[in-house]
């Protein structure tokens, strides 16, 4: 077994013990494991001196601790460097990253100047990152010990050719740096298993880099070089190359020897082959690759005859531990195709095939009009994308996918409906599940100007619909950029978050659903919205909306109060919105409401009496609004707001924020 793999499974034999409890402190959105607090007492109890965590300076450092973390900003550390020099046996240092304006960074020169680190001759593990440091000084590089070096998320631009002292070195990280170039020595590093460059500055990858015979991992992403060495493939150790980014323009011949790799992140085909005749690979040299996981995405893919068979070399199907697969043609905008070249794509396609076991697909820029027909093999994906497909006029039925969490349609110009099907043979089908997409999630519908619905054909109203036919686990609905012919979809009953981003197409915002009658959303108009609210149980849930770049609305439509569950409320960059009256006084449970880059918005006139309702406010956000000279008169009715945030309100005057 693998190490990644063993350490996983004990991760998890832990989690499953309770060792571990999820935190969303460091991102709201993202879910992070940390340790359980009495089990943190437990470990700093079984630890005793031997590991101390130090958040002041006035704590002292016992000479007989070996690791230590170190969590505090400003020039403490100066007064603390004394206590630690004490420790001669150390053996890690951590400083806690700190993310902070250049004002606020710590000065490390009592941790690393050459007197006082060179007293920790038998240091293993030091982590600098986030730590405002812009120069890597040579008694960083005296420590021959030390096998884990993190400078990340610093502002440096060099690594001193002395680094090369390092031999002991296991791992150095300088991922989101200024880093333009390594040093030349680099490869000198013998040890070396893990080189981790990702988000800097490199424009070229030094040659040496392909010394280092015991790299496991190289991760290269997001850097601006054009192409990797040619004698990349002498990295035969190498398990995980993440190189994805938009400069890298093929990959080097000889690719498919670097047999053990777990994770190719990104292969690009070469747009010309006469500008790198004999150096680029092809997609043959991924038929060997068979142990690949994770995710792959293979740009500048051909439609020519030729393409076709390269396609069926790259043995797609065989790679049953990719768990993510992008493919991407070479696509040049405003160039119509015909009917032959329309079959070239979807033969290509064809030959890419992935195996059953892929649970992310995302095609962009593919000519075919239709899709393969081994979409329907892949019964466990949970993501579906499609970019900029314009020749799609629809999918394939959907009905079989019952793991589909998330789908995303943008650019479509030529799809018309979703589903080839009509809605009443969907339903009438014996074949059907009663249930359409039970798992989706997330749906987003972008720039889709012929869309109309979901089926060739509604049914609006049908007797044998229920509710128990929609998405029933659909719970955040993206509609942007032109869907202006939308006017259909099927219920959605638990729907919490919609977002409308720049739908200055859609006038009338109007759209129907299956189980009721009345519009989904009542137009969204350039003067005060219609004085009959639409009570449509299709959003009633929802208790999160956003609305982005709608050019007609003026104030909040009347179809919000048929949202009385909505808790977040955000306009943004509407260049007419003017006012929140009078619909703002049916939204009792907002708690949190942020308006911002309104060109007109303004409150002067507001009339306070409807704040009155707003008992639930916590969160207020006025960000960019350059008319707005005053705030609402009604807020003193918000009893409960805690935050009030002002930000680039010129004419509002200056105003801190008021928690």
């Amino acid at each position: 077994m693998f190490i990644r793999g063993c350490g996983r499974d004990y991760f998890m034999e832990l989690l499953l013990r309770s060792f571990f409890q999820e935190s969303f402190i460091l991102d709201p959105w993202e879910s992070r494991h940390i340790i359980k607090y009495k089990m943190h007492d437990l470990a700093i109890s079984v630890a005793g001196i031997e590991c101390a965590t130090i958040s002041s300076n006035e704590e002292h450092i016992d000479r007989r601790t070996r690791h230590v973390s170190l969590d505090f900003k400003g020039n403490s550390l100066r007064q603390l460097s004394d206590s630690l020099v004490q420790a001669k046996g150390m053996r890690t240092i951590l400083l806690e990253p700190i993310f902070a304006s250049k004002h606020e960074e710590r000065s490390l020169s009592p941790i690393i100047n050459s007197s006082t680190i060179l007293n920790f001759k038998f240091l293993r593990t030091l982590d600098l990152s986030a730590s405002g440091i812009e120069v890597v000084q040579n008694s960083v590089c005296a420590l021959k010990r030390l096998r884990y070096l993190d400078l990340s998320h610093n502002d440096i631009r060099t690594v001193p050719n002395s680094i090369t002292n390092l031999q002991s070195l296991l791992m150095l990280d300088v991922c989101w740096s200024k880093i333009e170039i390594l040093p030349n020595g680099i490869g000198k590093l013998k040890h070396l298993r893990f080189l981790v460059v990702s988000y800097s500055s490199l424009k070229t990858l030094s040659n040496s880099v392909t010394m280092l015979k015991n790299l496991v991992t190289l991760n290269l992403s997001g850097n601006k070089f054009k192409e990797l060495p040619t004698d990349i493939t002498k990295l035969v150790s190498l398990r995980h190359l993440d190189i994805y980014g938009k400069h890298l323009t093929h990959m080097p011949c000889g690719v498919s020897q670097l047999t053990n790799l777990h994770t190719l992140s990104y292969f690009p085909l070469s747009g010309d082959t006469d500008n790198v005749p004999g150096h680029s690979a092809q997609l043959n040299e991924l038929m060997p690759l068979n142990d690949l996981r994770g995710k792959l995405k293979i740009s500048n893919l051909r439609h020519g005859e030729d393409a076709v068979l390269e396609s069926k070399a790259a043995n797609v199907k065989e790679k049953k531990h990719l768990q993510a697969i992008e493919l991407a043609w070479d696509f040049k905008e405003n160039i119509d195709i015909d009917e032959t070249e329309v079959v070239v794509y979807e033969m290509s396609l064809e030959g890419l095939q992935p195996h059953p076991n892929l649970k992310e697909l995302l095609l962009e820029s593919y000519g075919g009009v239709k899709f393969s027909s081994w979409l329907s093999s892949l019964t466990n994906l949970e993501s579906i994308e499609l970019q900029n497909c314009w020749k799609f006029q629809h999918l394939l039925p959907l009905d079989q996918f019952h793991s589909l969490r998330k789908l995303q349609l943008i650019g479509l110009t030529s799809l018309e409906y979703i589903s080839s099907s009509s809605e009443i043979d969907y339903f009438h089908s014996s074949s059907s599940s009663t249930t359409l997409l039970p798992s989706l999630e997330t749906l987003w519908l972008w720039d889709l100007p012929n869309l109309k619905g979901w089926w060739r054909d509604n049914v609006v109203n049908a007797e044998n619909h229920t509710t128990s036919s929609s998405f029933p686990r659909l719970s955040q609905l993206l509609i942007g950029g032109d869907c202006g012919k939308l006017i259909s979809m099927p219920f959605t009953p638990h729907l919490q978050l919609l977002q409308l981003f720049n739908t200055k197409h859609w006038n009338p915002f109007q759209m129907e659903t299956m189980n009721v009658a009345r519009p989904l959303i009542q137009p969204l108009l350039p003067t005060k919205a219609t004085n009959e609210a639409s009570s449509s149980s299709n959003l009633s849930n929802t208790k999160n909306l956003s609305i982005y770049g709608n050019e007609d609305l003026q104030c909040l439509p009347d179809w919000l109060k048929g949202l009385p569950y909505l808790e977040m409320l955000q306009v943004s960059e509407c260049s007419k919105f003017k006012d929140l009256s009078p619909c703002i006084q049916d939204l009792t449970l907002l708690r949190m409401l942020v308006i911002e880059n309104c060109e007109v918005f303004d409150m002067s006139n507001d009339d306070p009496i409807t704040w009155r309702s707003l008992r639930s406010l916590r969160f207020l956000q006025f960000n960019c609004l350059p008319k707005l000279s005053a705030l609402p008169r009604g807020i003193q009715y918000a009893t409960s707001l805690e935050y009030l945030y002002i930000l680039d309100c010129k004419k509002l005057g200056k105003y801190s924020r008021v928690d």
